[in-house]
């Protein structure tokens, strides 16, 4: 069994004032940075520091959250595939002029993504993360909120259990993975 550690970037700007981000970036606010760093200490204390792989999105926001959650070591993986889901000409703007209906059509006239797109987009970039492993080894990556809990929603769904709800920045999701199917295991909220 592999296993994979999913987290959400740390507060950003655009969190605080309630902005749709996607492919834009905004910056991590102070206590952005300051939770992504007390997540570096909550898993040394739990034993977790020996990575086979880190990845992040190649956005910066999920590059500064891993830098600040992980011990120092190097190089990690900016993976194009973790990004957040892509809002087109809804980015930027107030999460409340989001469609409320026909999310799929609306959203995909506007530029964006479609929830399948999301979903299968992770699927793909998550299977290669633990491609990259072996069994009994841990990968930790880092991602965005609502790509997240699409492909936790998508594998939930799989197994007849109920979606994971909205994602506090700077949790864990924990997936096992055999080979095909991921399953969450836990989420930690440091």
């Amino acid at each position: 069994m592999k296993t994979l550690y999913l987290m959400r970037h740390g507060q950003t700007q655009y969190n605080v004032e309630g902005r749709i981000q996607g492919w834009c970036d905004s910056p991590l606010t102070e206590e952005g940075r300051d939770r992504a760093s007390q997540v570096k200490a909550y898993l040394r204390d739990k034993g977790l520091r020996d990575w086979a792989y880190l990845a992040s999105s190649d956005l910066k926001r999920a590059q500064d959250t891993l830098s600040l959650a992980q011990e120092p070591r190097g190089d990690f993986h900016q993976l194009s595939g973790l990004r957040e889901a892509c809002f087109g000409q809804y980015e930027k703007q107030s999460r409340d002029n989001l469609p409320r209906e026909d999310f799929n059509r609306q959203i995909k006239a506007a530029g964006g993504e479609t929830i399948p797109e999301v979903q299968e987009r992770l699927i793909r970039t998550c299977s290669y993360i633990m491609d990259q492993i072996e069994d009994g080894e841990k990968a930790f990556a880092v991602a965005h909120g609502r790509c997240i809990r699409l492909f936790a929603d998508y594998w939930q769904a799989k197994e007849g259990r109920p979606k994971v709800g909205e994602i506090a920045n700077c949790s864990l999701l924990v997936f096992n993975y055999d080979g095909q199917a991921f399953t969450l295991e836990e989420i930690l909220v440091p």
